[in-house]
């Protein structure tokens, strides 16, 4: 394989179209939804947000819409826990056949760099009233749930 390269074979039908039938004639060939087309609105979901009984935080609405959800960028948390630990999961790796793609480890491993270029000038350059140690100190970051040691 790495001789070759990465090896592309097509489809002899053709691109495929999602609701092909349905794009080409929508009358002949309708969705399962409750008017046979694509809905943006839905009425069953307007139901459930009428009667069911929710969290305070949470939201079942018709429409897509944006909602932040919990321990999110704009939670009212964030005054009490101001960082957010996220891990790093890299292209190469969002499936085995990609993790032995040279060209796209090396660029995962640059990615990588600049990631933990970013942590790490976040961390510094943080109010200073969220972040009292010096570099090279150990810190546990905690919320309501638990607390890790991490390495500044």
């Amino acid at each position: 394989m790495k001789k070759i390269g990465i090896f592309k074979k097509r489809d002899p039908k053709g691109h495929f179209v999602a609701y092909k039938a349905f794009r080409e004639d929508p009358e002949k060939n309708p969705l399962k939804t409750p008017s046979g087309k694509i809905e943006i609105y839905s009425e069953a979901l307007a139901k459930i947000a009428q009667t069911w009984e929710l969290e305070e935080d949470d939201v079942i609405h018709p429409l897509p819409i944006y909602h932040a959800g919990f321990n999110g960028v704009d939670d009212p948390k964030r005054k009490d826990y101001p960082f957010q630990m996220i891990g790093f999961h890299y292209k190469a790796r969002t499936h085995s056949s990609y993790g032995n793609v040279d060209i796209l480890v090396l660029l995962a491993f640059i990615l990588l760099f600049f990631f933990l270029l970013l942590c790490l000038f976040l961390v510094l350059y943080h109010p200073p009233r969220c972040r009292q140690n010096r570099s090279s100190d150990y810190s546990v970051v905690y919320n309501e749930q638990n607390n890790h040691c991490v390495f500044i």
